[in-house]
């Protein structure tokens, strides 16, 4: 009996090849079953496609008519706003104005996903709305808009013609307000017509400085007697440049300088109180101020920065 044939080894030199050899023959099923997995993948994907371009196909075809549904339609009626603010009169509304010049006459869709969007942005565009807070869709058929309103705080008068103006200059609509707020209201004169309609800014640096002056004013401009707020004919300089100062006229034309608007001064809360004060003071006294327009020290109460420089003094010991 013969003894067993020995198993005989690979040459060390052939022994990576076999091992490659090896390794290539064991990929072929992993690759084969990689290539089912990603042909399965990319019909569901196509097919997920397809459903996705159906329906929207379909959407587009049946969309009006959902749109249309009653209990998704909302009468302008159900547009429910912010209650308009006191100073506004009866004949003004806001709502109907806003949807008038947004073309939105007709019943809105809660279904619209715009409608938020446009009726935020048609009611920004309203010269009586300064800020849209929120636009609300709720169901049954119903929109909130809550907005802020602006305030007049001047009325400018020119030798044609009045404006109003709120504390930032924004031309606002004078034929909305009621007429006993208009004659509680601070008057700025000295100025040109505007150039822009209303809801725009009145870009003139004394109407801008006037109406800041007016805001600081508007509570107490009856009680003060006063009849006017008038810019300096010329430019002067200020604590940021160039501007323009501005002096009051009392009902007895008496004059009051009042200085630099309180955005130019950057005037605090305390500084604009004692200047309410001068002029309550200056007002009991009933004394006409001499005034010399070539000396601007020469004025009824003392200037405002002179005051400023003697507090910081005291303040300073």
């Amino acid at each position: 009996m013969s003894a067993p044939k020995k198993q005989e080894l690979a040459p060390v030199a052939d022994q990576p090849r076999l091992l490659g050899k090896l390794f290539r023959q064991a990929l072929v099923p992993a690759r084969l079953l990689s290539e089912r997995a990603a042909r399965r993948w990319l019909l569901m994907g196509c097919f997920v496609g397809g459903c996705i371009v159906l329906c929207a196909a379909i959407w587009r075809n049946v969309r009006e008519d959902v749109y249309a549904q009653a209990e998704y339609q909302v009468p302008i009626a159900e547009l429910h706003l912010t209650p308009a603010p006191s100073w506004l009169n009866e004949r003004s509304d806001i709502r109907r104005d806003v949807v008038r010049d947004a073309s939105l006459e007709g019943n809105l869709s809660l279904l619209n996903d715009r409608l938020t969007v446009d009726l935020a942005r048609a009611f920004a565009l309203h010269p009586w709305v300064e800020e849209v807070a929120s636009i609300r869709k709720s169901f049954p058929a119903r929109i909130d808009a809550e907005v802020k309103y602006r305030q007049p705080v001047c009325r400018v008068d020119l030798s044609n013609a009045s404006y109003l103006v709120d504390a930032h200059a924004v031309l606002l609509p004078i034929d909305d307000v009621r007429p006993d707020v208009l004659a509680k209201l601070p008057r700025l004169t000295g100025v040109d017509a505007p150039t822009g309609l209303a809801g725009a800014v009145w870009n003139d640096q004394r109407v801008i400085g006037g109406a800041e002056i007016a805001d600081v004013l508007k509570e107490e401009w009856p009680a003060l007697e006063l009849k006017a707020i008038t810019p300096k004919a010329l430019p002067t300089r200020s604590p940021r440049g160039t501007d323009y100062a501005f002096d009051l006229i009392t009902e007895q034309d008496r004059v009051i300088y009042w200085g630099f608007a309180p955005a130019v001064e950057n005037a605090d809360a305390a500084t604009l109180a004692w200047k309410l004060g001068e002029i309550r003071d200056f007002q009991r006294q009933r004394t006409a101020p001499v005034r010399r327009d070539s000396d601007p020290s020469m004025t009824p109460t003392r200037r405002v920065e002179d005051l400023t420089l003697q507090r910081t003094e005291r303040a300073s010991h």
